[in-house]
């Protein structure tokens, strides 16, 4: 019986996609230049800078996106990829000028992530009003075509619970916070990596501080300004995910509700305690088989308070790598985990029976759990 081989790609376009999602960058160069060589379609210029960026050769990527950019190319990866070419060359206000005219161009379901750019371009060029009317429109798009994203659930919730402090925990580079509206903003990070800068405001204040040293030092503040939601996105590991909770859940406002980030892992490496092990589990791994997002072990929080806190509601929607909400109340039920169980249960172990573990919701729960919060309010 004669052995079976993969079948060729049907065309160029697959072929450099594969060569992309497998990350055989130098082949893509080559295979690119080929094409363009054969067709002279820019699209071919434009894959090839793509392959150069990644590779680092930022100076001859730009090259290509620049003569790629006259032909008109619309491809929303391509805007990314020639914006970003343009800012690590410290060429805010071509990159600023470039979004201006591509965005009009582009399909509305497609302009997200541009939006994003053009705030982080127009911050970086100290444009402020600008920047917050393109993380405006970075939000409508969310709530619009990503409703149901970490994003458009914290600003539901901001509405239907009356928020009037929210507090982040793991800011990083401002992605989520930046764009949320609400009356008082607090962030925390060990290190923003936020484009232009940032400094205090009437409605926003930031904590370059680790989660644990920043509550230390604001405890007595926060006692008299209990924040009404916390967003928990720090570090991705048990412990620390668990001390996030516990020390929110001290000063939370009576009503007030925690969410947490990446409760539900996509896969084994993205569920591993450590990036050192998520790396070996992805190493072990075909090429793009495992996905690049490291998630941590915070799934094990949920297990822990499901465990531990019957003066808790628990619960984990299924949407957004696994949104957790955590706020006092009774559970629908427990669990009857150990400490030592909840540090022994692996993904695999997770993935057999996650809806009951993780007390797994619906987007369509989320729905009616909203509209019963604004009657709350009301």
């Amino acid at each position: 019986m004669s052995e079976l081989r993969a079948q060729p790609p049907k065309s160029k376009v697959q072929e450099i996609r594969r060569l992309w999602m497998e990350k055989r960058d130098e082949e893509g160069v080559l295979a690119s230049e080929r094409w363009y060589e054969m067709s002279a379609k820019p699209v071919a210029l434009a894959w090839r800078g793509r392959f150069l960026q990644r590779l680092k050769r930022n100076d001859e990527a730009l090259l290509l996106f620049d003569q790629a950019s006259r032909a008109g190319i619309g491809e929303p990866w391509f805007h990314i990829s020639y914006v970003k070419a343009l800012s690590l060359r410290g060429r805010d206000d071509d990159a600023a000028k470039y979004l201006a005219s591509a965005i009009p161009k582009g399909k509305p379901e497609s302009n997200g992530h541009l939006y994003d750019m053009q705030e982080g371009v127009n911050r970086r060029l100290a444009r402020w009003d600008s920047a917050k009317d393109s993380g405006q429109l970075a939000l409508k798009w969310r709530m619009d075509y990503q409703p149901f994203g970490r994003a458009s659930i914290l600003q539901k919730l901001i509405s239907s619970l009356g928020v009037h402090l929210y507090l982040e925990i793991g800011v990083n580079d401002g992605s989520t916070f930046l764009k949320l509206d609400a009356p008082q903003k607090i962030a925390v990070d060990p290190r923003f990596k936020i484009p232009g800068g940032f400094e205090n405001t009437d409605q926003e204040q930031w904590f370059q501080l680790t989660s644990d040293a920043f509550f230390l030092a604001q405890g007595s503040w926060l006692e008299t300004n209990p924040p009404d939601l916390v967003f928990v996105d720090g570090l991705h590991t048990y412990a620390q995910s668990l001390a996030d909770v516990y020390n929110a859940l001290k000063y939370l406002r009576p009503g007030g509700m925690i969410v947490m980030h990446d409760c539900l892992p996509t896969s084994e490496a993205a569920a591993a305690p450590t990036t050192d092990r998520a790396r070996e589990l992805r190493g072990l791994a075909d090429k793009g088989g495992a996905g690049g997002a490291w998630m941590g072990d915070v799934y094990r929080t949920i297990l822990h308070l499901r465990s531990f806190n019957p003066e808790l509601e628990v619960c984990v929607l299924d949407s957004d790598c696994g949104l957790g909400f955590v706020r006092p109340g009774k559970p629908e039920s427990m669990l009857s985990l150990s400490e030592d169980q909840v540090r022994a249960f692996s993904y695999h172990d997770l993935v057999k029976n996650r809806e009951s573990l993780l007390n797994l919701k619906t987007t369509d729960w989320f729905d009616s759990f909203e509209a019963r919060l604004c009657r709350l309010d009301a």
